[in-house]
């Protein structure tokens, strides 16, 4: 007979779990700390015997290059040794009017680097419907795709047994999945259904549909263009200085948690777009003052003429100016200075 209070604890870490997978990236820390907090009262997260330093991982938002640090899984701890590169697609498939639903996205390595700015310049063409963001939903459907592999790699040789010997059933098979590639099809096709219901509305008389995001990285653009790999997908920059300038602190938990994304996105950002060539990196600052290689770009694929950006840009909305401290400035400048550079920046 199971014991009742272990079934408490079992279902509170189950609740937990499900908390932490809906935490937005820019509260990841605050759950952090209140998951934590939990612990010590509860007394266990990931199992007996394990340490509080290495629960708290499983909510710890990772490097911002990748992402990853969403992703939650109550048996993780089996996962800690397992080479893997998340979203490494193995399956091809022929175009098909799902696969071209989704024709332009725009992304953006954070808030307040133009991406509605550029959304409005987008969406001056009649035909062109250009949704706002939707609170980094396709995470998700990354997430589904992380844990379901992962979970692959642990019960692939119990599923090749299985299989190999007549489907005995006195194998063990608790872990049997599917190949990953059945996992990658599942994903894409249900990421791709999702996007076509959701963005139904108005599509009638528009011929390009597409949105903006502020919150993707590798995993959620790896995802996005196995979706829709003819779409064009506009990557936007900002100088960290002026962007940070324009952020509200409350925001994100701290100067150094904004640092971190900045740098790890605009990384992938500069990686993604050199060698994607339907992919192409922006900069806010050329937009502003109609660089003519950047007015080429937006050109071409919103198919709008350059008096329609030029429109566009001369009647501003919105935009918050701030001002920015000594001490965060000299940190900016110090730690984001390598993909300063390699933006062009200084």
């Amino acid at each position: 007979m199971t014991n009742s209070s272990d079934e408490s604890t079992g279902i509170k870490d189950r609740h937990r779990i499900a908390f932490a997978r809906q935490m937005p990236d820019r509260v990841h820390s605050m759950a952090g700390k209140i998951l934590r907090r939990l612990d010590s009262v509860c007394g266990r997260f990931a199992g007996p015997g394990t340490k509080a330093s290495n629960r708290s991982e499983a909510i710890a938002p990772a490097s911002c290059d990748s992402d990853e640090g969403n992703q939650v899984s109550p048996r993780r701890d089996k996962f800690a040794n397992i080479p893997y590169s998340p979203l490494s697609w193995q399956f091809s498939e022929e175009s098909t009017a799902d696969s071209r639903f989704i024709s332009l996205i725009i992304l953006a390595a954070n808030h307040r680097a133009g991406s509605t700015l550029l959304q409005r310049i987008c969406n001056s063409r009649e035909k062109t419907l250009i949704w706002g963001e939707h609170n980094s939903l396709l995470r998700h459907f990354a997430s589904i795709y992380y844990d379901a592999v992962r979970f692959e790699e642990i019960g692939g040789e119990e599923r090749e047994n299985f299989f190999k010997q007549s489907e005995n059933s006195n194998l063990w098979t608790a872990s049997m999945c599917p190949e990953s590639e059945y996992a990658q099809r599942a994903v894409v096709e249900s990421a791709r259904a999702f996007l076509r219901a959701f963005y139904s509305q108005y599509r009638e008389n528009h011929d390009i549909i597409g949105f903006k995001e502020v919150q993707y990285g590798r995993s959620e653009l790896e995802l996005l263009r196995k979706c829709y790999p003819e779409a064009n997908v506009l990557l936007l920059v900002r100088n960290p200085l002026n962007t940070w300038k324009s952020t509200p602190p409350s925001w994100y938990p701290s100067l150094d948690y904004w640092i971190e994304k900045w740098n790890g996105r605009v990384n992938c950002f500069r990686n993604f777009a050199a060698g994607d060539p339907n992919c192409h990196l922006l900069r806010y600052e050329d937009l502003i003052r109609q660089d003519g290689k950047t007015m080429e770009i937006v050109g071409e694929t919103a198919k709008i003429s350059r008096k329609q950006i030029k429109t566009v840009l001369a009647n501003k909305i919105g935009g918050k100016k701030g001002e920015l401290e000594k001490a965060d400035k000299k940190a900016i400048g110090d730690r984001c200075r390598a993909e300063m550079e390699a933006l062009r920046y200084i």
